[in-house]
């Protein structure tokens, strides 16, 4: 009988008696296991039925089944379906137990059979009944650790691990749930430092710190996010005038005035800090660029988003000719111009440089001054290096013409020239001694180990190499020499300034000077004019390259040859 009491403990049953003074058998069997069992009569069963949650309706052997009770019974059935009724009989009442089968009741339990028998009879047809209240706590106890994964799963994909504070999922949740705001998007200032120079274990510590130092300053309508490693956002709802302004400023200056201590070491955190008013998500990016614009002038500034921004016109730019370039790449529009060199002491052309053009999809020719930065930037240099070597080669492969390419820091960080550049001289046959590789002064400030390695082993297979723009802004004549350069090129500057400026005179003369001592040759760009075509050769420049002798051209040209033939 455990089991029995396992299945009935909970159960709420009604027994429906002719007479509520009548002493039911089953009555008395079924208080054994259900001590709230409730009695009622024909004439109030289903007032009771609708008043009381019951689960069981038991109709005695002793109630007839008169055509109002029948009624009652099938209007439970209908409206109150999850109630199980059982109707007693005797064994050898058959009026009833017919009556019972046409009103489709199949627990008939008969009272003359015994305790023991009432009872497996009982268990047996209230089994199921049981075994679906299980599958349903099953179900629901199934639901609760659902839900709670789902809420945990949720919590996980809206939080930020390290600070604890919401994420940029989190953000555009929250986003939905107010009208009009503002954002602001924090960037501190050369955090890489920082993880470089102590770990990324302090780094984090760092992190944790300005995130919950950020929190405490905040006002009421505003909330800290952690969009990535060192960037943070901070949603104001429905903010005052120029709240973002006032806040991201005093954000700079909080910082600034006090720094953040981990493991008894000092950082001085600083911040770029963009921002945006707005309703919808637009803001986000908005303040997103209006911070990149703070982190171009230094940092440590608070800016605005305005469309028309210097900053945004120049990002629009830049995606302008990003996909421009991208567009000449794959329809073959990158093409080769090559501007001559003259060679005072041969009185001839005998050298190019290779110099890239774009030519628009309507036919339009474009210097790099507008598109290389873009290709820097979008890494696509590289991909035009590729090409300007590969027809450069195919058109000096006609000649025995020396020339020279200009390449970038890309070109060696991607570390395929020495094999790409091999190649090209096979498939063209054309001796490397002929290429000369032309780096600007910046570019050799690198001097990193990789990079002096790959000249060298560049240098042991023939090819030479040549300064660009030397004697501006960072030049340097020890890493001249480390890189053992073949070919000096004066800034265009000098040269442009020499007939009217005494200081010009004296640094080309320098450079002359010193290439000379290395074993060096100069060549002197922007050569525009007669007097100083002149000038340079007393000087003892060894090429001179500018319009006088030839402007960028897609045909190689000499034009000085004919030149020197009327100077003659």
């Amino acid at each position: 009988m455990d089991k029995l009491f396992e299945i009935t403990k909970d159960l709420q049953p009604l027994f429906c008696l002719s007479d509520e003074s009548v002493q039911s058998t089953g009555f008395g069997y079924m208080q054994e296991y259900f001590p709230k069992a409730a009695r009622t009569i024909p004439s109030l069963l289903y007032k009771r039925i609708v008043s009381h949650p019951y689960d069981i309706l038991f109709i005695d052997k002793f109630t007839p089944l008169s055509p109002e009770l029948q009624e009652t019974i099938a209007n439970i059935k209908k409206n109150h379906p999850s109630i199980t009724i059982f109707i007693e009989s005797l064994k050898n009442d058959t009026d009833r137990i017919i009556e019972i089968t046409e009103l489709n009741i199949d627990k008939l339990i008969f009272a003359d059979a015994g305790k023991e028998v009432f009872w497996d009879h009982l268990q047996r047809a209230l089994t199921p009944r049981y075994a679906l209240t299980q599958n349903a706590k099953y179900e629901q106890h199934l639901e609760d650790i659902i839900f709670g994964q789902t809420r945990d799963l949720y919590v996980q994909q809206t939080s930020d691990l390290l600070t604890g504070f919401k994420n940029i999922t989190g953000l555009k949740e929250r986003f939905k749930e107010s009208d009009h705001k503002g954002m602001l998007f924090l960037d501190i200032d050369k955090f890489d430092t920082i993880n470089t120079l102590y770990g990324m274990r302090i780094g984090d510590s760092v992190l944790r710190f300005v995130a919950k130092r950020l929190a405490k300053f905040l006002p009421d309508n505003a909330e800290l996010f952690r969009i990535s490693a060192d960037e943070f956002a901070v949603l104001v709802t429905n903010p005052q005038h120029k709240q973002l302004e006032s806040l991201g400023q005093q954000l700079i200056a909080f910082f600034l005035e006090a720094p953040i201590v981990v493991n008894k070491l000092q950082f001085d955190v600083s911040f770029s800090v963009g921002f945006d008013y707005g309703d919808s998500y637009d803001i986000f990016y908005n303040a997103k660029l209006a911070n990149r614009e703070a982190k171009s002038v230094g940092g440590r500034i608070c800016v605005g988003y305005k469309d028309d921004s210097r900053f945004l016109i120049q990002q629009k730019e830049n995606h302008y000719w990003i996909n421009e370039i991208k567009g000449a790449l794959k329809e073959d529009r990158i093409e080769v111009y090559y501007q001559p060199m003259y060679d005072y002491a041969q009185k001839e052309v005998n050298k190019y440089e290779a110099l890239v053009r774009l030519r628009t999809a309507n036919g339009n020719i474009i210097i790099p001054h507008f598109f290389l930065k873009p290709a820097i930037l979008s890494e696509l240099i590289t991909s035009i290096s590729r090409v300007v070597i590969d027809k450069t080669f195919k058109t000096f492969s006609q000649n025995s013409h020396a020339f020279s390419l200009n390449l970038s820091d890309q070109d060696f960080a991607e570390g395929y020239l020495e094999e790409f550049l091999v190649y090209k001289c096979n498939h063209y046959g054309i001796e490397p001694s002929r290429v000369y590789i032309e780096i600007l002064e910046e570019t050799s400030m690198n001097c990193s180990s990789d990079f002096m390695e790959q000249v060298k082993r560049l240098r042991s297979l023939g090819f030479k190499f040549s300064i660009d723009d030397f004697g501006v802004e960072k030049s340097n004549f020890s890493r001249v020499m480390a890189l053992e350069a073949e070919i000096i090129k004066i800034d265009g500057s000098f040269i442009q300034s020499l007939e009217k400026d005494k200081s010009s005179r004296i640094i080309i003369e320098s450079i002359v000077n010193f290439a000379k001592k290395i074993g060096a040759k100069t060549v002197a760009e922007f050569v525009e004019k007669e007097c100083t075509f002149n000038t340079l050769s007393e000087m003892g420049v060894d090429y001179a390259q500018g319009y006088l002798i030839g402007k960028p051209d897609p045909v190689l040209q000499c034009h000085l040859s004919q030149k020197e033939k009327t100077k003659g």
